[in-house]
């Protein structure tokens, strides 16, 4: 089972997938993913025909599917106070016009309704939303009205038995199923039973940090606004203060300066000469030059600094900033990163227990369903996620194991242990291959053999002198 699982996964890069989910959880608060969903993986090849001639042919498939969703482009139910009781939802999904007319032949679609979709909107019937507008504004792309793709609304939950019997579906009026809807345009295209029977919206949201009655999370950049918010402030301050005192404030005198020069009093430059008159005890031109408080802003900046990582839970050290006063030590640095992991712990455990565990649940049961591997699908099998322990876990191993190899590190501990072994879990826990960096059994027999061979030459060599020493000596005498 662990071996499918795997290969679904790889297969679906599920990682990339999962890792633009944690982006955007990071971001605004909420990442989004679905289950692993029946898909149809097309995979060409290259085979000799009846003439022995190299053709590519196409070959289709039973796989699977993981699709990060963007969190503006999802409508779970409103009354809905925690993603674990979710239970219908909307996905807004845009497409081109291939894909809608690869639609038709899959089962549960429609192929005169999509073909009448078709017909209706030849160029589509997608109108650029305001966040998309926004997004588009920042890459930099010119978007304005229709994109010639097609807005496709993909319903997920409980439907009632009556209303999909006036749909001309067979169901009981009296009890609600669990379906998928596809519309576009007030067509509808495509009708499917849920399959999932775990859960009846086969979506995964993953928050940040967790509110009480609130269906989305706090991301970072919700958590710091108000810190953001003074911050933003307090650098405007000391850029515009540092522009305004960056140069004297002249007064100039106009009563007492030569008509001539009354068109160019304005200019400022070096060796510059005022031609006047009038009372010699008033000056003609006055100099002021402004106060500047870069001191004070400073303080208030680094104070703001200091404000977010709290809030945020995320120091400046650990993303590589030095700090005065920080302990730049081995153990000092390894103590401040336990502590800082005990913050994110939580972060990890949301991931964990709404992402990783319903993700690998669906990959299991997807196995079950349509994998001919039977021992796969024999025995007792839960799932077990350890990403929040193993990284409290891994942290403190590592530093025991570093301890140990210097508390034995000296002739009298070092020939009680096992130094290769010991070496060899502290570069497991690491996160580094001891097979890549340590000798193998030959090659280190290989090195003891050679570094005895040279001890023995050496020491015949030695030995060798002395004798021709002694025997010069009794010739001498």
């Amino acid at each position: 089972m662990t071996k499918d699982v795997r290969d679904i996964f790889a297969e679906t890069h599920v990682e990339d997938e999962i890792k633009a989910a944690i982006l955007e959880c990071c971001i605004i608060g909420t990442g989004c993913f679905t289950d692993v969903m029946p898909a149809s993986d097309e995979r060409r090849s290259w085979q000799r025909d009846e003439q022995g001639q190299w053709i590519l042919e196409a070959n289709t498939k039973l796989s699977g599917k993981v699709e990060r969703v963007s969190c503006f482009d999802v409508y779970p139910d409103p009354h809905c106070k925690t993603p674990k009781h979710l239970e219908r939802l909307f996905h807004r999904r845009v497409m081109t016009r291939s894909q809608v007319e690869n639609l038709r032949g899959q089962p549960g679609f429609f192929d005169d309704q999509i073909t009448s979709l078709l017909m209706q909107s030849p160029a589509g019937n997608h109108t650029y939303k305001p966040h998309e507008s926004y997004l588009n504004q920042i890459a930099g792309i010119q978007a304005i009205g229709n994109s010639g793709h097609y807005e496709v609304l993909i319903y997920w939950g409980m439907v009632p038995g009556h209303i999909l019997q006036q749909s001309g579906f067979k169901a009981d009026p009296t009890k609600s199923m669990n379906v998928c809807l596809f519309m576009c345009g007030g067509i509808l295209l495509g009708a499917r039973l849920n399959g999932n029977r775990r859960k009846p919206v086969p979506y995964n949201f993953i928050p940040y940090e967790l509110t009480s009655g609130r269906f989305w999370g706090v991301g970072v950049s919700r958590s710091i606004r108000h810190t953001q918010m003074v911050l933003n402030s307090a650098i405007r301050l000391y850029i515009d203060n540092a522009a305004i005192s960056s140069g004297p404030i002249v007064e100039v005198n106009t009563d007492l300066i030569a008509p001539e020069e009354l068109t160019t009093a304005h200019q400022i430059f070096p060796w510059r000469v005022f031609k006047r008159s009038g009372d010699a005890a008033s000056p003609a031109v006055r100099f002021y030059q402004p106060q500047t408080m870069s001191g004070q802003l400073n303080t208030l900046i680094d104070m703001m600094r200091r404000f977010a990582d709290e809030v945020s839970n995320l120091p400046s050290y650990t993303h590589g900033q030095t700090i005065p006063g920080l302990n730049k030590t081995a153990t000092g640095m390894s103590m401040l990163m336990n502590a800082s992991n005990v913050a994110l712990k939580s972060v990890v455990k949301n991931i964990d227990t709404y992402g990783i565990k319903p993700l690998v649940e669906s990959a299991r049961d997807h196995v079950m369903a349509y994998s001919s591997n039977e021992l796969a699908k024999s025995g007792d099998i839960r799932e077990r996620v350890n990403g929040s322990s193993t990284l409290m876990a891994k942290e403190l191993q590592s530093q025991r194991l570093m301890q140990l190899l210097q508390m034995t590190n000296n002739p009298v501990d070092a020939p009680m242990m096992k130094r290769q072994q010991l070496i060899r879990d502290t570069a497991k826990s690491l996160d580094i291959d001891p097979d890549d960096v340590m000798l193998t059994e030959d090659e280190w027999e290989e090195l003891q053999r050679r570094q005895s061979q040279q001890s023995q030459a050496q020491q015949g060599q030695s030995q060798g002198g002395q004798i021709q020493q002694s025997m010069g000596v009794a010739n001498a005498a």
